[in-house]
């Protein structure tokens, strides 16, 4: 039980994202980092990108994001969807943007990215994080959502590699890592 469940407080929709937001990054975190070493983030994984690139590609979103809600604070209209060739070409040059960058570097990025994306939302009213309203999205899009989406492809291509490793006579799969 929470703080806000103990005083008495409902937690409001900015709280309760940034909550959902929190666990989310927890889990993205540990499959993509805590749970490989520093050579295993530069194989490619997923149609060519490292782990690294990932974690690259995802920071960069977090930032873009952060400056969407910065828009949406000042009164500007969020751009929320966008054509997929022009995301395909940004995710690119995001990704490019942190080639020469060590593992290390990008992880920092990361939880850099994360905490200016928390500012931005909690710099906004909580009525802004109602179902519909453009900062919802923003965060559902560019965290939450984008989170479960690419620790879901780290889990399966880590499913895939020790599936295909050998398995010595009486040990569980489960006991190789």
């Amino acid at each position: 039980m929470g703080f806000a469940e103990e005083s008495g407080q409902s937690m409001d929709q900015r709280d309760a994202l940034i909550k959902d937001l929190d666990g989310e990054y927890e889990n993205l975190y540990a499959v993509l980092v805590m749970s490989l070493g520093d050579a295993e983030k530069l194989r490619p994984v997923f149609d060519g990108w490292s782990v690294k690139d990932v974690l690259a590609h995802v920071a960069a979103w977090l930032r873009e994001g952060a400056r969407g809600l910065e828009g949406v604070a000042e009164g500007r209209q969020a751009v929320l969807e966008s054509l997929d060739d022009e995301v395909d070409a940004r995710n690119a040059r995001f990704v490019e943007q942190w080639r020469v960058a060590s593992v290390q570097e990008v992880e920092t990025e990361l939880h850099l990215a994360k905490d200016a994306f928390v500012r931005a939302v909690r710099a906004l009213p909580p009525e802004r994080f109602a179902e519909g309203e453009p900062a919802r999205h923003i965060v559902l899009e560019e965290g939450i959502d984008h989170f479960k989406e690419h620790a879901q492809q780290t889990y399966e291509w880590k499913e895939r590699e020790e599936a295909g490793r050998p398995v010595p006579p009486g040990m569980p799969r489960e006991a190789i890592g």
